[in-house]
């Protein structure tokens, strides 16, 4: 390789790093803020008696998904068993929303 080569090379992973760090941010920011309006909604709910169903469906999905990225990464069985656990809750608040909803 010559210079030019390897000044190319480096700018392009400077960039792809970079990118990759705002992207890491982006998702930081935003789950903090889905979390604040999770906790929001639930208060909010709990305050006028409301059901939370569609808000707790939300948040174990969310968290499912966290939890499915980090498995794949570590492999590790108590990852697994989180996922697996917010799998099941959100299928029941996802019912139970279902069953309030169609007044079951």
């Amino acid at each position: 390789m010559n210079k030019e080569d390897v000044l190319n090379s480096c700018k392009h992973d400077m960039a792809k790093e970079e990118y990759n760090h705002v992207l890491a941010k982006g998702n930081k920011i935003g789950s903090i803020v889905f979390m604040l309006l999770v906790v929001f909604l639930i208060v909010f709910d709990i305050a006028t008696d409301s059901p939370i169903y569609e808000v707790e469906t939300l948040f174990w999905a969310f968290f499912a998904g966290i939890l499915y990225s980090k498995y794949r990464t570590y492999k590790r069985k108590t990852i697994l068993i989180g996922f697996i656990s917010s799998i099941i809750a959100c299928l029941a608040f996802l019912a139970q929303h279902i069953i309030h909803v169609l007044n079951l």
